[in-house]
């Protein structure tokens, strides 16, 4: 049985950063300029960015095949009451899902940077992790293969139950979905996947950002807003209220 001091699991593929630092920042950059009406005007030219770190984060993609067992309400067959019970049985086939491992990006985070992978692109982890570029950091598995099946479980029984709901419930009305889960298949691989983490400085106060290590177009994180543009936009609005209440007191007058 596996115990507490059960070696930590390391990477077995990686993809790397096709995105260079330089480019990184430059995208940071433009991701600035564009936050909005209600970011200073100066952010994208005024904020200077403090570090850069590339960072291999870690990742478990699984692929799954499950028998579920589920119970709902809906209004099917409810007649005369509102709900009435549903239940069955389904055969489910999970493919290339992810669950993150990593204590650097937040679930949301990872979540968002997911898409912008191409898993076809992986190499063994060995080589491609010890040219790890300068100030990179190569996150670690630092969770226990239990506490793993578990957060593979948990998200697993997450999608069957969001699956049950709008695909094998009868009815236009859902509610109380439940599921239970007997794994008939389950399949992981550790991967490590690129991403750069910055701080950047506005105005004395430093604020956080990722950049996609593959796909430039994703860049995620905190900006600064400016008081004195959402006092403007509320003025303003009030002022269109105020034009409107007046000409429609003209006009029933």
């Amino acid at each position: 049985s596996e115990r507490i001091d059960d070696p930590m699991e390391q990477a077995s593929h990686a993809l790397a950063f096709t995105v260079g630092p330089e480019r990184a920042r430059e995208v940071l950059r433009a991701w600035l300029s564009g936050r909005g009406i209600f970011a200073p005007a100066d952010l994208a030219t005024n904020a200077t960015v403090d570090h850069l770190r590339p960072l291999w984060w870690p990742a478990w993609i699984f692929s799954a095949l499950a028998d579920v067992w589920w119970t709902a309400d809906s209004d099917h067959g409810a007649h005369r009451s509102a709900w009435a019970p549903q239940n069955g049985r389904a055969a489910m086939r999970f493919e290339h899902l992810l669950v993150s491992a990593s204590r650097g990006l937040s679930y949301e985070e990872c979540a968002r940077l997911a898409p912008g992978y191409d898993l076809q692109r992986a190499a063994p982890a060995e080589g491609l992790l010890s040219a790890t570029p300068a100030g990179g950091v190569v996150e670690r598995f630092d969770v226990q293969r239990s506490a793993a099946r578990r957060r593979i479980l948990d998200a697993l029984t997450s999608m069957a139950g969001a699956e049950v709901g709008s695909r094998y419930v009868p009815g236009s009305r859902v509610r109380n979905v439940r599921v239970s889960l007997l794994l008939q298949s389950l399949t992981t691989r550790r991967f490590a996947l690129p991403a750069y983490v910055l701080a950047y400085r506005y105005e004395g106060r430093l604020y956080r950002a990722v950049v996609h290590g593959q796909d430039e177009r994703m860049v995620l994180g905190e900006s600064p807003t400016s008081v004195w543009r959402v006092l403007g936009v509320v003025a303003a609005v009030l002022l269109a209220v105020v034009l409107i209440a007046w000409i429609l007191s003209l006009a029933s007058g």
